[in-house]
């Protein structure tokens, strides 16, 4: 396997064969995308480096795990799909149910302090060819409402931290600004996508993961239906969109696509599969969906969760 890499001083070429000595190299190869930053250990051969070994920048192997005193749960949700066809009304007001009491594990819901909503709030209006078939709410102001009217729901002690997604009324380049109140009136922590923030002295990382899909389509044996794993491959690189122009980036001063820290808990949405793992000390959670299987997702024989 052969390819170009570059640095300040030049470009090189990799060549990569199987060795009995590292079984690995051959995986690692494959799994290097356009634009991945990397180092590479091995022989100079001019003009050629054989490679050795490759690493990307990766988060620490040991870090000093956050305690909480206080006995709080959180609620991760997203791609909730307000004014959809096939929004699962009935499972959101079971959920709802569930945290005032109302069901099995009432102890575990009387802790639920926060919730945290991972983009796709709103189902949107023109977000992909004939949408409007698929749509029974095609107002996006009555969508908003929707989801005011189901925040009243809630019992008045839960916080929700909510970002936007691809298909809420923002700009579709990331990073992405918070949803204005002009469209969400109700009492909420309204953050950008991705973002930084901190529950209970804990951490958090949230990214809806629009570039997921362009993730899946380049490294082998990534799929819609493990997308913990795909997140992870997000914290090796250390970055949240790292195929240039595999989706929209809006050039900034800053890349707020780096992670900068390694957070405790990496929550994500976009591709509607439940997920989750731990990857050296982080807690990756991709939380489903409450939209059932559209025509586009049958055709592609997705089954969300």
């Amino acid at each position: 396997l052969l390819f170009e890499v570059e640095d300040l001083t030049g470009t090189c070429k990799i060549v990569v064969s199987q060795s009995r000595f590292n079984d690995k190299i051959m995986d690692k190869a494959k799994a290097v995308l356009l634009d991945d930053i990397v180092a590479i250990t091995g022989k100079v051969l001019e003009p050629y480096i054989i490679a050795e070994d490759i690493e990307w920048p990766d988060i620490p192997v040991i870090r000093e795990k956050k305690q909480v005193e206080a006995d709080v749960a959180v609620a991760y949700l997203s791609d909730l799909h307000f004014g959809s066809r096939h929004f699962l009304s009935k499972h959101l007001k079971s959920f709802s149910d569930w945290l005032h009491g109302r069901g099995e594990a009432r102890e575990l819901a009387g802790k639920v302090k926060y919730i945290c909503i991972a983009g796709d709030i709103a189902d949107g209006i023109g977000i992909y060819p004939n949408q409007e078939k698929d749509l029974v709410v095609k107002d996006i102001y009555q969508q908003y409402k929707m989801f005011d009217d189901f925040l009243e729901t809630l019992p008045d002690y839960i916080e929700v931290i909510a970002a936007p997604g691809n298909h809420d009324a923002v700009r579709r380049g990331e990073p992405q600004p918070a949803l204005g109140k002009d469209m969400i009136s109700s009492d909420i922590t309204l953050i950008g996508n991705p973002s930084y923030f901190s529950l209970e002295g804990v951490k958090h990382l949230i990214y809806h993961a629009t570039s997921m899909d362009s993730m899946i389509a380049s490294i082998p044996h990534a799929s819609y239906m493990h997308p913990e794993k795909v997140m992870v491959e997000y914290l090796k690189r250390r970055h949240l969109s790292p195929i240039y122009g595999g989706n929209l980036i809006i050039p900034e001063n800053v890349d707020y696509m780096v992670i900068e820290e390694p957070p405790a808990v990496f929550h994500s949405g976009h591709v509607h599969k439940n997920g989750y793992t731990q990857y050296r000390g982080t807690l990756v959670i991709n939380s489903g969906t409450f939209q059932d299987q559209t025509d586009y997702q049958v055709k592609q024989g997705h089954v969300p969760t």
